[in-house]
């Protein structure tokens, strides 16, 4: 599992390091509008994907039988069968799906959002495929493919930047490098997936997947209303910046979610019938994912004006006031995805729907109130209070229902707590004489980050594991 994650990480941490520098260098190709049309293209894209292939790829990753050739040929035809069918009723849709974005005269957006959502087509043909890569953690395999895949989005993206395609060189970017990584996925994959049915098969699969679904589109609701919101009660420009600064808070949580969750939900399975280890398991990856994310996002959230300032044009900065608030929903949403993991390696994508459900009922009426009233500072504030005061205690409440608790996890938060303040006082006090922002931002940063490793590192358990296990391999080394 370590090893899997990994590969994950190193992953996540080219693709991303590589989208960082790129978003900086499009921002002065592109203008605002056009991020702003994309981002309608790009909600509309995520929201889809949450449930075109039914969650097949999460139930043949939980699945331990030796028939998982069989259960991943049935969930390979339910996938595709599934996401063609939502790409041509989408197609035909798109129309009224933008209206709801309340795009100016003029905009391409529905044209974008056709072209983005072909990618739901591509992701569904090889949604069988990745539940096996993820069930055997062979992500080694499929990191190599998805940068040559990432590399080709990037070349098509700068190509169309320069030839004056706006919000076009982002789709098309996408859609291309999601087909490149799907065709090398199914040449070099060891597993061969062969379309077939079996009603004994599909019907356990649809009532796993069907509420699983459901909930990935809320959850999908839940992320992207922000941008609804936004867009119809604010303005396009606002929403190009909002969307900019949606992107910044995500910089840390994005390097290990996704990595995350491939490992998470294929080490969580081989641990499903034993709730004690599972239970410990649990208990141990939370605690380093917020010890590792909390500080980013802290540093993000104290740097946000100079960051916007130094890496983006002056017409982006309404995105830091929503960066402050942004970047503390980023971790909420981490340890969130992570507890719905367990969930769905336990089976139980009844309660997922459930706490998806009553999380964005809640969340819809919060931001509407916060953009109406206080701008995109209500918007960041409804964010975060409905995460801590709605969606928690009910995620704790589920979990508790299956023998898991949030509760062990406390003790070992302190450490880390005490780190987030000497980080806070320490970067506020370093920066308060500068005044250039690239001084600012570069003094601070480093200050807040010596504060908390100083005050976390010494000691910590998960230092200590992380020595054991380089001295059992350095031990095993041939001499």
């Amino acid at each position: 599992m370590a090893r899997s994650f990994g590969w994950s990480l190193v992953g996540q941490v080219a693709q991303r390091g590589a989208t960082w520098l790129s978003t900086i260098l499009l921002v002065h190709l592109l203008q605002p509008e056009d991020y702003g049309t994309y981002s309608i293209a790009a909600t509309v894209a995520m929201f889809l994907l949450a449930f075109n292939d039914l969650a097949v790829g999460y139930a043949v990753t939980r699945h331990q039988g030796v028939d998982v050739d069989e259960v991943a040929g049935t969930a390979a035809t339910l996938a595709l069968g599934t996401s063609i069918t939502i790409f041509g009723l989408v197609y035909l849709a798109a129309p009224a799906i933008v209206s709801l974005f309340d795009p100016p005269s003029g905009s391409p957006a529905v044209a974008v959002v056709r072209l983005t959502a072909f990618a739901i087509v591509i992701d569904g043909a090889i949604a069988a495929q990745g539940g096996l890569i993820t069930r055997e953690l062979a992500e080694q395999l499929r990191v190599s493919c998805e940068l040559v895949g990432f590399a080709c989005a990037i070349t098509t993206n700068f190509t169309l930047a320069f030839a004056g395609a706006g919000a076009w060189s982002l789709a098309a970017g996408q859609v291309i490098g999601s087909a490149v990584t799907a065709a090398l996925i199914m040449i070099r994959s060891p597993h061969r997936v062969r379309f077939r049915w079996s009603r004994e098969r599909a019907g356990p699969l649809a009532r796993f997947g069907v509420p699983l679904m459901i909930a990935g589109t809320l959850n999908q609701l839940i992320v992207n209303s922000d941008y609804v919101v936004v867009t119809r009660y604010l303005s396009l420009a606002t929403a190009g910046a909002y969307f900019v600064a949606f992107n910044v808070s995500n910089w840390p949580v994005s390097l290990i979610s996704f990595a995350m969750r491939r490992s998470a939900i294929g080490g969580f399975s081989r641990l499903q019938h034993d709730r004690l280890l599972l239970q410990r398991a649990f208990v141990q990856s939370t605690l380093l994912l917020i010890t590792v994310t909390a500080p980013m996002a802290l540093l993000i959230a104290l740097l946000s004006g100079d960051i916007i300032t130094v890496l983006f044009p002056e017409r982006y900065a309404a995105g830091a006031v929503a960066l402050r608030f942004l970047a503390g929903i980023s971790v909420f949403r981490l340890v969130f995805t992570l507890c719905l993991d367990l969930l769905t390696v336990l089976g139980r994508s009844i309660a997922i729907l459930w706490v998806q459900a009553i999380w964005w009922v809640a969340l819809v009426p919060a931001m509407w109130w916060g953009a109406t009233h206080h701008a995109l500072v209500g918007v960041g504030v409804a964010q975060l209070l409905v995460a801590a005061v709605v969606a928690l205690p009910c995620l704790n409440w589920s979990l508790a229902r299956e023998g898991m608790r949030l509760a062990p996890i406390l003790p070992g938060l302190r450490r880390p707590a005490v780190g987030c303040a000497t980080l806070t006082a320490a970067c506020v006090l370093v920066r308060l004489p500068l005044q250039q922002p690239l001084l600012r931002l570069v003094a601070g940063g480093a200050a807040g980050a010596t504060g908390y490793l100083a005050v976390v590192l010494p000691g910590s358990p998960a230092l200590d594991r992380a020595k054991a296990l380089l001295v059992s391999r350095v031990g095993r080394a041939p001499s």
